[in-house]
């Protein structure tokens, strides 16, 4: 990776006093003003960096040289910063240069490492460090030039893919997770991440972003096949299902969020695409739902339990009651009683013409043969009683 050597200017003596490395050297200079003028650090040249503050000023950035890999870029900065000492140049730095060599004894690694989370924990370092953070945040051009920095990143299949492997670990998992609760029991952080998604989504131009930008992540099939295994993996655990049920539950009570729920499904109904998608959509769950129902009461066990249960449910007089108010007052509904009168005068039309497409009628002479005869009544014979002309 291409190492910088920058140097920062004074713009009152047009000299430099500061020279140092970095792989972005305006990020680097952002970093400088930001922890100097929060009081991050007591670095000389975040003294003179204050000074510059104070009347209204900020170092000017200068790049020295590029140094590409395979060149020790240590030996460069040393080489400058040795330079402009032997000039009479004011610097600043409090070392030769080349600071930050990797540690190759793991006994000093060690003892720097616990050196450095020691200092970091504390309260003081961190709020510091978070005051650093936003200052850097706020400067002019820095969000799009982070965000421009993480999609090149993004773009990068084996940089992604190293990033998601970090991700994934249980360790990272854990702090994620840990770090997320500790800023939701925050007083006012919940509303305050409401808030921003609600005015993020307030227009309608918003809105249509973030669909788009939604629909072209889940149309990649990588991203939706890893996304459905980390749901199931997620909600397949109790508390996770109590706690989302839970939550759920209190917050579809709330007056406010019911008229929101209604207002954006009425306005969902207007719109005939999306009038269409939705008939779409519950059409084929119907056609699911009842492919799955008749597929489960073939199974005699499920239809013996479903039929007690129904039984059960209804048996109570309470259910009986329930079940009675219910009818009454949907036909008590002169519109839902008209609908229904339709519908079932539809239902019996239907069955009706299936019934008579199922009847084929006799068109042909062979048809007809198919069909036996009717045997003829046989004559019965006429009987005459003779008459006993001796009785008489």
């Amino acid at each position: 990776m291409t190492v910088y050597i920058y140097a920062l200017r004074c713009p009152i003596e047009n000299t430099v006093r500061y020279i140092g490395k970095s792989e972005n050297p305006q990020l680097r200079l952002a970093t400088h003003i930001s922890r100097a003028r929060c009081g991050a650090t007591k670095h000389r040249t975040a003294h003179w960096i204050r000074k510059l503050l104070a009347q209204g000023l900020a170092p000017e950035l200068q790049v020295l040289a590029q140094v590409p890999d395979g060149i020790r870029w240590q030996d460069v900065e040393r080489g400058y910063i040795a330079n402009a000492e032997a000039a009479g140049w004011r610097l600043t730095n409090s070392t030769e240069g080349g600071d930050g060599v990797p540690l190759t004894d793991d006994e000093a690694r060690a003892k720097w490492i616990a050196a450095q989370k020691a200092t970091r924990s504390t309260a003081e370092f961190k709020a510091k460090q978070s005051l650093a953070s936003k200052k850097v945040s706020d400067l002019p051009g820095m969000r799009e030039f982070r965000a421009a920095k993480a999609n090149e990143a993004w773009a990068d299949p084996a940089r992604r893919s190293k990033f998601m492997e970090g991700m994934a670990r249980p360790d990272a998992k854990e702090r994620r997770s840990f770090a997320s609760k500790a800023r939701f029991d925050l007083p006012g952080y919940r509303d305050k991440v409401a808030a921003r998604i609600s005015a993020g989504h307030s227009t309608p131009e918003a809105r249509i972003a973030q669909s788009r930008r939604a629909k072209a992540m889940h149309a990649d099939p990588e991203f939706a096949a890893r996304r459905a295994a980390s749901l199931k993996a997620t909600y397949a655990r109790p508390e996770v299902k109590a706690r989302q049920a839970a939550i759920s539950a209190e917050v579809g009570a709330r007056p406010e969020v019911k008229a929101l729920r209604a207002k954006a499904i009425a306005e969902s109904w207007k719109r005939p695409e999306s009038r269409a998608a939705r008939l779409k959509g519950i059409k084929a769950a119907s056609a699911k739902i009842a492919e799955s129902v008749s597929k489960a009461w073939t199974d005699p066990a499920h239809r013996e339990r479903m039929s007690k249960a129904l039984k059960a449910g209804h048996a109570t007089p309470e259910a009986k009651a329930r079940l009675k108010a219910s009818r009454a007052a949907m036909w008590s509904d002169p519109e839902r009683r008209a609908a229904l009168i339709a519908k079932q005068k539809e239902v019996w039309q239907r069955r009706k013409e299936q019934s008579m497409a199922a009847v084929k009628p006799m068109s042909t002479e062979e048809d007809k043969a198919l069909v036996p005869a009717k045997p003829k009544p046989k004559k019965q014979k006429k009987t005459y009683r003779r008459r006993d002309m001796r009785a008489e």
